[in-house]
């Protein structure tokens, strides 16, 4: 996707560059001096400089940073130029572009006195930043390095030594940090060029000529990472220098090659846009542990959290991108201990985990009353059972699955479910959704979230033939805090007595999936919060639109009530999108939070994705919500059962179906097509069968 300086849409951050280690936004120079352009107020954007996932200081060392009760990432350095003597200079004229599909960015700007190109990645498999630089006329050009955050003061506890070597040199540092980490960082050029480091800068100087090229690199590892970094970094810079060109290629196969294991491909040009945008969003923050919503100190300084990784979940999963999503629940499973230690005794083992982590599961949250959220454990779970759904992995089931779910149920039980004198089954008063404020009894999400998540245990309890009886009370107490959820004469509503909309009336179907399709009480609250989402569409008390998030999760509902409205939901979302297709927290004139925000996309790819497939009852379902004016359509997703399904329709025609399983035979599949979809050719094929139920059809038939 491309944007140019005089482009309409005004709200301009830089593309996101990264591989789930790495973390860098350049702008359209290829350099990390502008934040972002905005038409009014700017609020929480990214600061601009070299993230690396998992680094981090020590909060109690740290007492000037005004968050000094958080555990933040550590700078690793800051990109500029120096052009003909002029220190990041602005251009007269700019256009940049990100290519989503190979994993790069490319921009061309217009100076006084030459035209520069700019090529840059982070290799997909390991943590190089490439920067390329192309000039139309001779031109003094330095890269510069910085030894820097982003607000231009040296990196703190940052010792650091320099080394020249041929093209550039080598950083050998320490940081006290977290731990102390000792690392390199390779700073290089496959052209003849001057290195030296001034006032912690690293600058790679050389007079270029007309035409001329050169390739900037900076490689990082450290012990954090690999014990053998100093050899495993000159290894690796001297075959970048061999063939420069093939790392460029090698890391552009592999995108394009993640890019292709699915698809969807709808009329509407925009949401393919921001589909294919949002996928790439997620793997460039798919880390080894799980999937934050951003890596840099802006969007929650890099920590997971659980109730959005749901969101993440699904996407992938959907996506057939089974072992990025496998990272979800084994981070969880990893950190289990953490959340048993945290609510257990000598006497009670359970499990609550804190509703943001860090990378070894402890807390790292400023002290508030979103300490008391406890649904996220439901949405662990359920991460748990829908990769179960998927991949049918019972030894995962039984093995990971299993001692998380009976220990998050465990702390439910003992702790969030209270019976009164008069026979209501209740949860007791915990943090709901935050805007929703402290303390709230009875709060509808937070008990379709209990709901949901005693019967998953009973139901992987029953699976693996085990904690019988804890199944049955898990399932007869499901069913007694669903007979007293909160609701007035005509709908479900947030909490007994609310006068307040929220949003969380929408997760009894998503992410909870616990009412039925055709519950009127559901749909009327749905109704009900839709008819003033403008008030009430932002995670906080500002602006006067749906975010692009909210506008996702409206989308998955819908698509999971079978209502097309789901597409009308997606352009919505899309009102909201950067100009790189990228998802913000919130965006919308004067209020800019956060964008390149992966709650959002991944909400966003969920709802297409069961927009246009779903599977319930041993029923593979295609189209269910999608507008029968979308005449002409086609998408290769997962589907539960180990299945991808690929699906090709144009002019409301089947033309052609398949069916692959990941790792086995495919057996008989039962198809739901809609009745307005004419399937006469691929049943002359052969590809289906009719059966003697209506709208179903039989692929693989015996």
């Amino acid at each position: 996707m491309k944007t140019t300086k005089y482009a309409e849409k005004i709200n301009y951050t830089p593309p996101l560059l990264g591989n789930g280690s790495l973390s860098v936004m350049l702008d359209y120079c290829g350099r990390q001096e502008t934040d972002g352009r905005f038409d009014d107020i700017t609020c929480c954007t990214p600061e601009i400089c070299v993230w690396w996932a998992g680094r981090r200081y020590r909060y109690d060392v740290v007492p000037e940073r005004p968050d000094n009760r958080r555990y933040t990432l550590i700078p690793f350095g800051r990109a500029g130029e120096i052009i003909n003597g002029g220190k990041n200079i602005e251009p007269s004229d700019w256009e940049q572009s990100l290519n989503t599909q190979k994993g790069f960015m490319e921009s061309k700007c217009k100076y006084d006195k030459v035209n520069i190109s700019t090529k840059a990645y982070v290799h997909y498999k390991y943590d190089m930043l490439s920067i390329k630089k192309t000039f139309d006329s001779d031109t003094d050009y330095s890269f510069v390095y910085k030894l820097k955050g982003a607000d231009g003061k040296k990196i703190e506890r940052f010792n650091y030594s320099v080394k020249n070597i041929e093209n550039g040199v080598v950083i050998s540092y320490s940081i006290d940090g977290k731990v102390i980490y000792n690392g390199q960082l390779y700073i290089f050029s496959d052209s003849s060029v001057k290195a030296e480091c001034i006032d912690d800068e690293i600058l790679l100087t050389k007079n270029f000529k007309a035409g001329e090229s050169a390739s900037m690199f900076v490689l990082y590892c450290d012990d954090f990472e690999r014990k053998d970094y100093e050899a495993y970094l000159a290894d690796k810079s001297e075959k970048v220098l061999s063939n420069p060109e093939g790392e460029f290629d090698e890391s552009c196969k592999m995108w394009n090659d993640y890019m292709n294991v699915s698809y969807i491909n709808v009329c509407d040009e925009r949401i393919n846009d921001v589909y294919k945008t949002a996928q790439y969003h997620l793997k460039t923050l798919s880390t080894k542990w799980s999937v934050p919503m951003g890596i840099n100190n802006a969007l929650w300084h890099g920590v997971y959290f659980a109730f959005d990784e749901i969101f993440i979940s699904c996407a992938l999963l959907s996506s057939n991108h089974i072992r990025e999503a496998y990272k979800i629940p084994k981070f969880r499973y990893d950190i289990l201990e953490t959340a048993v230690q945290r609510v257990s005794s000598k006497n009670v083992k359970q499990a609550n985990y804190y509703c943001e982590v860090m990378e070894d599961g402890y807390d790292s949250g400023v002290p508030g009353y979103w300490h008391e959220h406890v649904f996220q454990n439901a949405s662990v779970v359920l991460n748990f059972w829908e990769y179960y759904k998927y991949t049918k992995d019972i030894e995962f089931l039984k093995n990971m699955a299993y001692p998380v779910a009976k220990y998050c149920a465990a702390f439910f039980m003992n702790n969030m479910v209270y019976e009164e004198e008069s026979g209501k089954t209740v949860i007791v008063s915990c943090t709901d959704l935050e805007r929703l404020g402290a303390s709230v009894k009875n709060a509808y999400m937070t008990t379709c979230s209990a709901i949901k998540l005693f019967e998953v245990f009973s139901s992987i309890a029953s699976e693996i033939s085990a904690d019988e009886e804890f199944g049955k009370k898990c399932l007869k107490t499901a069913n007694a805090l669903r007979k007293y959820l909160p609701k007035d004469s005509e709908k479900y509503i947030p909490y007994p007595n609310c006068k307040e909309k929220s949003i969380g009336v929408l997760s009894g179907c998503f992410p909870y999936k616990v009412q039925l399709r055709e519950d009127k009480l559901q749909r009327r609250a749905i109704d009900d919060f839709v008819a003033d989402e403008l008030t009430f569409g932002n995670m906080y008390q500002v602006g006067g639109h749906i975010s692009s998030w909210y506008a996702a999760w409206k989308a998955i509902v819908y698509a999971d009530l079978w209502d097309d409205s789901v597409y009308n939901s997606l352009k919505q979302a899309n009102e909201s999108v950067g100009c790189f297709g990228e998802m913000f927290e919130i965006n919308e004139k004067g209020c800019v939070f956060r964008p390149w925000f992966t709650t959002a996309a991944g909400a966003y790819i969920y709802a297409a994705n069961r927009m246009l497939v779903q599977s319930e009852d041993d029923i593979i379902y295609i189209a269910p919500s999608l507008p029968k004016s979308e005449k002409s359509f086609s998408f290769n997703l997962a589907v539960y059962g180990n299945m991808l399904i690929e699906v090709k329709v144009k002019n409301l025609h089947l033309t052609d179906i398949s069916i692959k399983s990941n790792d086995s035979t495919v057996g008989n599949v039962k198809l739901n097509i809609p009745p307005h979809i004419d399937v006469s050719d691929v049943l002359t094929q052969g590809v289906i069968k009719k059966s003697n139920k209506e709208n179903i059809y039989l692929y693989n038939a015996d």
